[in-house]
């Protein structure tokens, strides 16, 4: 095991300034690990600001990658015991050829270039949207989408379903081509969850402004946050089945990946982990949570009068077969599903952490 002598691990983290990459972050710093984190431009300030305690302890330290797909990995990966690459361009925020080079390229680098520093454990972060849309979810089962149809559709959600296959699809490549690496890919639903502390200062006192100007400044966390802006919310899938997963929960299988000996059944020859929860609500029922449990925030509450159910989306009727993926983390990593947060868990310490978010007092920084 990593952890099994006085000796602090460097976990190496990508996207470390993102709404799962920052949650891997402290989870890892809280277990005791060193960590560097990667991010871009003025978020490397942002992370240093964020996580001060351990930066004052050595602990962490924020690094800038301008370019993930080409750019001088050596320095900063020099020392690192193993990489969690969570970077990956979000839905929307890039034209298709860029998101598919990022995908792959950016993947591969990463890989490549810790490999050649000797690095042979690596936890990548995937994508439910990677797998057939009612399953299978094996290895070797994917969206039957192509990167010309994405480009010939312009379409966000298309591009991002071939980005994120395509991108696995090299990771798993580059395994196969070195079978004496441990490589491990995560691919959650839905990511819902508590921002861990400090990360109000990576988004900044603009949040609001970002939000109101259509932008996704919360992440999928800001579907929860639609919750509560009341009439604003007329149209969305209350009603429909939502597979999802706790950020914490995905940040603890990324650590677990990378505290595997050498006796595991078989070698982590990047399997494709389904990381998801094993509770399936409809969404509204987070409602019916809230209105229970803060009843202070009734006023608040989207109403779902009149609302029709939303089609669309993944198709549910297969969940057994989505449950599988708990059954296979089990059996890789040794975590079981009573180990997971509770749909409660989630949904209440969400909306606590972005009424926290609402309130905090910027001035005091």
């Amino acid at each position: 095991m990593m952890t099994s002598s006085p000796y602090k691990p460097l976990v190496f983290v990508t996207g470390a300034s993102g709404y799962i990459g920052y949650g891997v972050v402290y989870q890892l710093l809280e277990a005791g690990y060193r960590v560097r984190g990667a991010a871009r431009n003025t978020k490397v300030d942002r992370l240093n600001l964020a996580l001060k305690k351990y930066v004052n302890e050595g602990l962490f330290e924020a690094v800038e990658i301008p370019d993930i797909a080409s750019g001088d990995l050596k320095k900063i990966l020099a020392g690192a015991d193993a990489v969690i690459h969570t970077a990956a361009p979000l839905i929307g925020k890039s034209h298709a050829e860029v998101a598919f080079r990022t995908a792959v390229e950016g993947s591969l680098h990463v890989l490549e270039e810790g490999y050649k520093l000797g690095i042979k454990r690596f936890a990548v972060t995937g994508s439910v949207a990677s797998f057939p849309s009612s399953g299978p979810f094996g290895d070797d089962d994917w969206n039957t989408l192509t990167k010309e149809e994405a480009i010939e559709s312009n379409n966000p959600r298309t591009i991002y379903l071939v980005q994120k296959k395509v991108g696995e699809q090299a990771v798993r490549e580059f395994s196969k081509e070195h079978p004496e690496t441990r490589i491990a890919i995560f691919n959650p639903p839905y990511v819902y969850g508590p921002f861990s502390p400090g990360f109000q200062h990576i988004l900044g006192s603009q949040w609001k402004d970002q939000l109101a100007a259509g932008t996704r400044p919360l992440s999928t966390a800001g579907q929860i946050y639609g919750l509560l802006e009341g009439e604003k919310a007329n149209n969305f899938a209350a009603l429909q089945p939502v597979p999802y997963v706790d950020i914490r929960d995905v940040a603890k299988v990324h650590i677990a990946a990378l505290q595997l000996d050498h006796e595991v059944p078989e070698p982590l020859n990047a399997p494709r982990l389904l990381v998801v929860s094993p509770y399936l609500p409809k969404f509204g029922e987070s409602l019916e949570v809230i209105r229970k449990e803060r009843p202070s925030l009734e006023g608040r509450l989207v109403r779902l009068e009149g609302v029709e159910e939303v089609k669309g989306g993944r198709d549910l009727k297969e969940f057994d077969e989505v449950k599988t993926g708990l059954k296979k983390i089990e059996e890789v990593l040794g975590i079981r599903e009573d180990e997971y947060k509770t749909f409660r868990e989630t949904i209440l310490d969400t909306v606590d952490s972005l009424i926290a978010l609402e309130g905090f007092n910027w001035g005091e920084i």
